[in-house]
């Protein structure tokens, strides 16, 4: 995997800026329970590791929404990134996500991710890793991938171009 471990940079550079950024935060009340949903936008950068893919860096666009549920002394956490890109002339999408539960009051939580990766005329791929979410003391979110060997880039070998989607259909967030 030397070429993978020659892109990490840029691989979490990437990631880093999807997932960072001033977050508009909403409060809202379920019972005695409180809930925080932030949306923004991000850009992240990947390249295809599958054998025989060009293995240049490429942006994907998209949305964050991360959602922040505290009941009692519990929090759930849940991470979602959904992004279209272009690959060369192949278009790519990608559906990431990350949940939590754990003790409320921490000033971060390190959630594992994975990220499904849907490349036209090419084969699918997952991102798997560790993220470190919060907020800062003004009140923005963060989100960061924990270490530089701590991921797994996959290759499927499939080509099912609804691969995201078997992920988004289960995801509470998509039926908001």
């Amino acid at each position: 995997m030397p070429s993978t471990k020659r892109y990490l940079f840029v691989l979490v550079a990437g990631l880093v800026l999807c997932l960072s950024g001033t977050l508009a935060a909403s409060n809202g009340h379920e019972g005695h329970e409180s809930v925080e949903k932030s949306s923004f936008a991000g850009q992240l950068w990947m390249m295809n590791p599958c054998p025989g893919i060009d293995k240049s860096a490429f942006p994907i666009d998209g949305t964050n929404l991360l959602r922040y549920h505290e009941g009692g002394n519990n929090v759930s956490i849940h991470l979602r990134f959904t992004g279209k890109g272009m690959h060369g002339d192949n278009p790519v999408k990608t559906y990431l996500h990350a949940n939590a539960h754990a003790a409320a009051g921490a000033s971060f939580y390190d959630m594992p991710f994975e990220s499904v990766w849907i490349e036209k005329g090419s084969p699918n791929f997952k991102f798997l890793g560790t993220i470190r979410v919060g907020f800062n003391p003004d009140g923005t979110g963060f989100a960061n991938i924990q270490g530089q060997d701590g991921y797994q880039l996959l290759c499927t070998n499939d080509r099912d171009d609804d691969a995201d989607r078997k992920h988004e259909d289960n995801d509470k967030d998509d039926k908001d």
